[in-house]
């Protein structure tokens, strides 16, 4: 064998293992190259999840944000409604005709004294309407329910207001239009709007 074959067989070999390190470190290149492509997937897959939770969480704050607004809003609108009706009930008592309006404080006043010494104020704007005959007649009325109080009608409530208060020793009520649609607004609000919202 001569120094050209043994250089023959030699460079055969070296090739054979440069191509088996080769092939050795494809195999290893590509099995490096997977496992990257797979954990970038899986991190993609996470963000992607996250991402996704994220926007939907704030989808969530952002619906329950609107529903809020619009719960204001309507509470909103339901207690301008309710206020314009109680306004709207107001004004047409104050709007009475005179007859309805002297019968009613008549009827009131009368429930309202019961005996012994009471002022009774009314509005200096029903000064007109509160005559002589008006008096009188709360008084033949009284005696006619066996009350025998000692009434004086002032008009010394505010000039705004309608209906009256009775004062005595022991006692005050105040039978003013606006305490009274007052009250009435308290007791009678939940009727008004289960009448008016179902």
């Amino acid at each position: 064998m001569g120094l050209e074959e043994i250089f023959e067989g030699i460079d055969n070999k070296v090739n054979q293992q440069v191509k088996e390190i080769e092939k050795e470190a494809q195999q290893k290149r590509e099995e490096i190259l997977k496992q990257a492509r797979e954990k970038a997937s899986e991190h993609k897959e996470r963000i992607i999840k996250e991402a996704k939770r994220q926007i939907e969480d704030e989808m969530r704050r952002e619906l329950i944000k609107v529903r809020r607004e619009e719960k204001k809003k309507t509470l909103a609108l339901k207690s301008e409604l309710m206020d314009e009706v109680f306004k709207e009930a107001m004004n047409r008592f104050l709007n009475l005709k005179k007859e309805e309006y002297l019968s009613l404080m008549k009827e009131a006043i009368v429930a309202g004294v019961k005996g012994g010494k009471k002022e009774i104020l009314l509005s200096p704007g029903d000064r007109e309407i509160f005559n002589k005959d008006f008096f009188k007649e709360v008084e033949k009325s009284l005696k006619a329910k066996g009350k025998k109080p000692e009434v004086k009608f002032t008009f010394e409530l505010d000039k705004k207001e309608k209906g009256f208060i009775i004062k005595g020793e022991d006692m005050f009520i105040n039978a003013t239009v606006s305490t009274l649609f007052s009250v009435l607004k308290d007791e009678e609000e939940i009727e008004v709007a289960r009448l008016l919202f179902g």
